[in-house]
């Protein structure tokens, strides 16, 4: 493509960069409900199974893979102890990610009427996206009402490990743990919406902060279907579409969002560097756990 050849490449080195620096923000939100459900491990630790996490999502849709290995892999640590703890840990440090793509995406929506009035599937959307927004937070609010109800009438013992899951997700109460980990999520929103501006600015493009917040939260969202491997296809589509609402042309949306998917997938790659360093993850942390339990004999 033309375009790839007239990038600036620093621009996009330092838009690569910011990847890491998100991950140490998503590791402090991680710790952040690890510590709050008692679990003390060493950010390095946590930082090694994020990066890891990340490069297994590739092969996964959306971040499934991800979410898994890195369940799997903490769970080996503590050798097999708090599965519950570690699986409302990652629920709720995702949750709180997803709450701040959506209070940043509908507090910019306004800024863009017109664009939603004059562009129907655009409106369709984002009004997509104000339902998924009400759902959640109805789902939230009913929470302890399903656990009651699991509680009454099934005797299934899935579900009473579902019910025992959303119990312990709805009895978080410590408002300082909930507003530091939607501050860390704010912060993560903005390092990807500084990454794509970022790479536009290698295109010699430079859209307005709130169009790239409001376009950035809305392809986050659109990822979140596990329709394709780490959404690929998805993502770089939509983005043409949203890109092309304020005149960026096709060739050049297609640049914009090739260049921020090959930095994604170089960036993670160092994720499965560590793994392999670490001799497979998995392997390597239940190795060291039965070195700790024979150290204390």
């Amino acid at each position: 493509m033309r375009e790839l050849g007239h990038a600036h490449l620093a621009p996009i080195v330092l838009a690569a960069s910011l990847a890491f620096a998100s991950i140490y923000v998503s590791v402090l939100k991680w710790g952040m409900f690890l510590r709050y459900f008692g679990i003390e491990i060493k950010k390095a630790e946590l930082y090694v199974i994020y990066s890891a996490a990340g490069f297994f999502s590739n092969f996964l849709p959306t971040t499934v893979g991800g979410d898994a290995y890195r369940f799997v892999s903490l769970s080996g640590r503590l050798s097999g102890m708090k599965k519950k703890e570690v699986a409302s840990s990652m629920i709720l440090e995702r949750f709180m990610g997803l709450v701040a793509i959506f209070v940043a995406n509908l507090a910019c929506a306004p800024l863009f009427y017109k664009e939603m009035m004059n562009n129907r599937a655009l409106l369709i959307m984002e009004g997509a996206v104000l339902l998924l927004f009400v759902v959640v937070c109805m789902m939230v609010y009913l929470s302890k009402y399903l656990v009651a109800f699991i509680r009454s009438y099934t005797r299934n013992a899935i579900a009473g490990e579902a019910a025992n899951l959303l119990e312990s997700l709805h009895g978080i109460k410590n408002r300082r743990v909930l507003a530091a980990a939607l501050g860390c999520s704010l912060i993560f929103t903005f390092l990807v919406v500084l990454a794509r501006s970022l790479v536009f600015g290698a295109f010699g493009l430079h859209p307005s902060f709130f169009f790239l917040v409001f376009s950035t939260t809305l392809i986050q969202i659109a990822s979140q279907v596990p329709i394709s491997l780490n959404s690929i296809g998805v993502a770089e589509g939509v983005s043409v579409f949203l890109y092309s609402t304020i005149g960026v042309s096709a060739e050049a949306s297609v640049a914009v969002a090739l260049v921020a998917r090959v930095s994604m997938v170089v960036t993670s790659s160092i994720g499965g560097l560590l793994y392999l360093l670490s001799g497979g993850t998995l392997l390597s942390l239940r190795r060291d756990r039965r070195v700790e339990l024979e150290d204390g004999n």
